[in-house]
């Protein structure tokens, strides 16, 4: 249900994209070395997610936007390490998930712990609202108001341990997905000038310009990019 509302998410997801490449990165109208570029992808990339799941009231969050940015890179470690102990023994690996999640410096129940404390009198007020003024009540497209709503659903009551827990597992999917992707990508992209002037002139053919605020519609036309970045992930396999 919540991919139908991503169109209407669109204008604010390029919003946050470019304030994070202008703030993080700057004017490159001159060449300009980039240090750490996986981590500076990563918040940017988090900025845009943080838009989508928890709305306007905390796309700016600092706290939100770092929790956001650090916990897939936090599980994907866990989940790697964790490989190398269930080659040692399966029982292994069950317990030092066990040990990371409850006694580690950062773990994924410190990050569910902040993200409850953050969104909770969100939840409340929003609960208070739909009560209040039924269908009048403009709704707000983004995902903790799909949650907040199958919670009721199902479970008669705000359920914040579930939407937590959907919520991270969706931040780590997505952030670490996106960012490994990107990352290839840009390798591949800037490893080919060949490709530069092709994909350069299809942009400006679909969008008029070299302007940075697309439509769906339009990006759907660029069947080049779409081609090299769907052969760029084959290539790299993390898609």
């Amino acid at each position: 249900r919540f991919y139908k509302h991503l169109d209407k998410c669109q204008a604010r997801v390029y919003r946050e994209l470019q304030d994070g490449i202008d703030q993080l990165i700057g004017d490159c109208e001159e060449p300009k070395l980039i240090n750490n570029f996986d981590e500076i992808s990563t918040i940017i990339i988090a900025r845009a997610v943080a838009v989508v799941f928890v709305g306007e009231e905390f796309c700016k969050d600092e706290e939100i936007i770092k929790m956001f940015a650090t916990f897939a890179n936090t599980l994907t470690q866990v989940v790697k390490l964790s490989l190398i102990a269930f080659f040692i023994h399966p029982r292994l690996q069950t317990e030092y998930i066990k040990l990371v999640f409850k006694y580690g410096t950062n773990s994924p129940k410190k990050h569910k712990d902040l993200l409850i404390r953050k969104l909770k009198p969100i939840f409340e007020n929003r609960y208070q609202d739909m009560q209040r003024f039924g269908d009048e009540w403009k709704r707000p497209d983004d995902l903790i108001q799909l949650l907040l709503e199958q919670s009721i659903n199902l479970f008669g009551k705000i359920h914040y341990d579930c939407i937590t827990c959907y919520m991270l597992t969706l931040i780590w999917a997505s952030i670490h997905t996106t960012s490994m992707n990107l990352l290839g990508t840009l390798n591949d992209y800037a490893g080919r000038p060949e490709y530069w002037n092709d994909l350069r002139k299809e942009q400006e053919a679909v969008a008029g310009g070299l302007d940075f605020d697309l439509t769906m519609q339009q990006i759907d036309r660029m069947e080049k990019l779409d081609s090299f970045i769907k052969e760029s992930n084959r290539l790299m396999g993390h898609a």
